[in-house]
């Protein structure tokens, strides 16, 4: 299944519903929260179990005087509800909860910031550890080139009506810097733009010398199109990332593609790409700029797999009796906490097994694992490696010479 939010009406706001995208159950859709509570439509996250007996949702929440984050439980009512005046949070358009639930990565567009919110029981009682960016920045931000951006008034800002900011690990964000200028206060967008989205990464650190966090640009790249609103990027395990845009100058003569899903390197070449196209009937109209939201757009994009993954495999059974195999195993997609896998190796007679407990690390990081195998006549040739994720999921490689 996936899960995912409809926009009722461009309101921004709608039911909730799991999409067995393969077809392959009783329901295509099913409806969460009995399908009549219209939320957010920006994002939603499970809650992480703990002692809870049923599932709860992570939202983007958004009122007259103040926004935030709020947990809706299945039954439709509000859990818990974090709000800050809108000079803080306002419009944000994603939610990450890390640490057990303990730590909201909230992206805040109009603010043009990012936001890390250790949680309490309410708003009054959280402690926002850091702003990233924007005219109440609380971060010592440096670009790619060194250059301060100290906050404060435009245009001191690195980034602007950000997208889908997260925590990837490792004290890095990633967001998409879509480039439409807001004004200091959020009080609406003004006319004034830049040149270019791009997508950037982030490395956020409490300074050990002033005691002040400190954040630097350590990867950029310029998309060559400029979107004023959504957009993602989202770290692979490959190392590569993941980009999704779109075009909202129509007219441009050297673009014809709408929208784009591409796979990067960290060293800034496209490793995979899709272009999405429609018929271009909205580039006129309105001048050079036609009708920036006709066609195709794109909010997110995903990478998941079917099932978990192992790569990097390495044998040595010189030792008599004994092989001992290394691997990387991966989850079928990315999640933000600790989840638990397991493991067996198996000889290729299905004499000898070695099994074993794990648990898969939080934003695709790599899991390492080493298993030695040992018995009479074990070899690397024909060895069987299965892992399994706490879904059930299940993979296997069998291990060549």
């Amino acid at each position: 299944y996936m899960m995912g939010v409809v926009d009722s009406g461009t309101t921004e706001y709608g039911p909730a519903y799991l999409w067995n995208w393969k077809e392959d159950k009783a329901k295509k859709y099913v409806p969460l929260m009995d399908g009549n509570m219209y939320i957010n439509c920006h994002d939603i996250q499970v809650r992480m179990r703990k002692n809870e007996t049923s599932d709860a949702f992570w939202v983007p929440k958004t009122s007259p005087s103040r926004d935030g984050i709020e947990l809706v439980g299945q039954d439709g009512t509000t859990v818990m509800s974090y709000l800050w005046n809108l000079d803080y949070v306002s419009d944000p358009n994603h939610v990450q909860l890390i640490e057990e639930d303990t730590v909201a990565i909230v992206s805040s567009r109009i603010t043009n910031s990012v936001l890390r919110i250790r949680l309490g029981t309410s708003a009054r009682d959280s402690v926002i550890e850091w702003i990233m960016n924007g005219h109440n920045s609380t971060v010592e931000l440096y670009d790619e080139f060194g250059t301060l951006y100290k906050g404060g008034n435009s245009p001191d800002w690195l980034f602007e009506s950000q997208h889908n900011a997260e925590y990837m690990g490792d004290d890095l964000i990633y967001l998409v810097d879509d480039t439409e200028r807001d004004t200091a206060l959020g009080k609406g967008i003004t006319s004034s733009k830049l040149n270019a989205s791009s997508v950037m990464i982030i490395r956020v650190k409490n300074s050990t010398e002033s005691g002040d966090y400190v954040g630097r640009v350590v990867w950029r790249y310029d998309l060559g199109v400029e979107m004023g609103i959504y957009g993602d990027f989202d770290k692979l395990f490959t190392g590569n990332a993941l980009a999704a845009y779109w075009n909202q100058h129509p007219a441009t003569a050297y673009i014809d593609a709408q929208a784009f899903v591409e796979e990067i390197t960290m060293d800034k070449e496209v490793a995979w790409s899709a272009h999405i196209y429609g018929n271009n009937t909205m580039k006129g109209g309105q001048g050079m700029e036609g009708d920036v939201m006709a066609g195709w757009r794109i909010y997110s994009a995903e990478r998941f797999y079917e099932r978990p993954t192992i790569s990097h495999i390495t044998c040595d059974d010189s030792a008599a009796k004994n092989a001992w195999v290394t691997f990387k195993v991966h989850n079928n997609f990315r999640e933000n906490n600790l989840k638990p896998g397991s493991y067996s190796v198996t000889s290729s007679n299905g004499d000898h097994t070695t099994s074993g407990t794990f648990n898969f690390h939080p934003y695709w990081s790599d899991n390492d694992l080493e298993v030695s195998v040992k018995g009479a006549n074990v070899e690397c040739d024909g060895l069987v490696i299965e892992v399994t994720n706490h879904f059930d999921q299940s993979t296997s490689k069998t291990v060549k010479g």
